[in-house]
């Protein structure tokens, strides 16, 4: 049987670790919209990406995609797999309340998405 209070102060002593963590980030959101995945024997690497323009709309004529790293991350298997299961749940939510489906891009978007 679970300690229920137990857990929950653990759950918050680690939101009080994340509100006082410092921010290496500056403040600064930085948008993706491209990601691949690879894997060892120990640990699952995403690399996000921002292509512009659109690698999935740019005509011939028009200036060739260009890909920027904005960041990797290295993850070990057991976080990896809670980040996942963390994506599943916010992404659910997100549909719920807003009525709407995230559409999932699949091979033709990325096909190193699942790698």
């Amino acid at each position: 049987m679970t300690d229920e209070k137990g857990t929950r102060e653990k759950d918050e002593a680690l939101y009080q670790l994340y509100r006082d963590a410092v921010d290496l980030t500056d403040n600064k959101i930085t948008y993706i919209n491209n990601v691949h995945v690879s894997y060892s024997a120990t640990e699952i690497v995403v690399d996000l990406y921002f292509l512009a323009p659109d690698h999935r709309k740019a005509e011939p004529d028009n200036q060739p995609t260009q890909a920027r790293l904005v960041h990797r991350v290295a993850f070990p298997i057991s976080v990896a797999k809670r980040f996942g299961e963390i994506l599943d749940g916010v992404v659910a939510q997100w549909e719920q309340s807003l009525g709407a489906s995230a559409q999932q891009s699949g091979s033709e978007d990325n096909p190193d998405a699942n790698r």
